[in-house]
C-alpha cells in the first residue's frame, strides 16, 4: 500500500464505509458488557490475588454461561464441564481452601484462655492425623521433598506436616488449573 492510503482521511474513509454501518451493533454489547462488569471493576483492587480470581471467575463464567444455553457446536458439554472445573478450582484458590481444610472443626479445635494477661490455646479436638491419612500422596509429597524439609527443622510434627501438605495441595491444584487453561482456553470460544 502505498503511502497515499496510509494518511488519516483515507482512514477515516475506510471506517466510515466499513465499520460505520456496524456502530449499533458495537454500542449495543459495549454498555450491556459495561453492565455486567461494573461491579467486578468496582471492586477490583491492586493490592490482593483474589482480585485477579473475581475477574477471571466472571468472565469464564459467563462463557460457560453463553455455551450452556446456546449449544452451538458437538462437544459443548465437554467444554462446559472444564469450565465448571476450573471454576471450582478458582473458588477453592480464592478461598484457600487447601491450605485452611486442616483447621477444620472436623479435624482441629482449639480453645482461647485468658488469664492473668496471657493467652493460652488448648487444643480440644487433635485428629489431625487423620486429615494426615486422608491424603497419602500429599504426605509423601512433603516428607520427600528437600524445600519442605527446611521448614520442619527436624521435628516432624503433625501439625507442621498437615501445614506443609496444604501448601502442597494448594500449589497441586494451581498447576492443575492452570495446565487446564493452558490446554483449553482456545475452545473456551464459540
Amino acid at each position: 500500500m502505498s503511502k497515499e492510503y496510509n494518511e488519516w482521511y483515507w482512514k477515516l474513509y475506510r471506517w466510515c464505509k466499513w465499520e460505520l454501518p456496524h456502530q449499533h451493533k458495537y454500542i449495543k454489547y459495549g454498555i450491556q458488557n459495561l453492565w455486567k462488569w461494573f461491579w467486578v471493576i468496582w471492586k477490583d483492587r491492586d493490592w490482593d490475588y483474589t482480585y485477579y480470581w473475581e475477574i477471571n471467575k466472571k468472565k469464564i463464567t459467563q462463557m460457560r454461561n453463553y455455551h450452556a444455553e446456546n449449544l452451538r457446536f458437538e462437544g459443548v458439554e465437554r467444554i462446559v464441564e472444564q469450565m465448571d472445573l476450573a471454576l471450582s478450582l478458582m473458588d477453592k484458590l480464592k478461598n484457600d481452601y487447601y491450605r485452611e481444610e486442616f483447621y477444620d472443626e472436623e479435624y482441629y479445635q482449639t480453645k482461647m484462655r485468658v488469664e492473668d494477661g496471657k493467652i493460652e490455646f488448648e487444643d480440644t479436638k487433635n485428629e489431625i492425623s487423620r486429615y494426615i491419612e486422608k491424603y497419602p500422596s500429599a504426605q509423601r509429597q512433603v516428607l520427600n521433598n528437600p524445600k519442605y524439609k527446611k521448614y520442619m527443622n527436624g521435628v516432624e510434627s503433625d501439625f507442621k506436616i498437615a501445614m506443609l501438605m496444604g501448601i502442597e495441595r494448594h500449589n497441586k491444584a494451581k498447576r492443575i488449573l492452570f495446565k487446564l487453561l493452558e490446554y483449553n482456553i482456545e475452545s473456551f470460544w464459540d
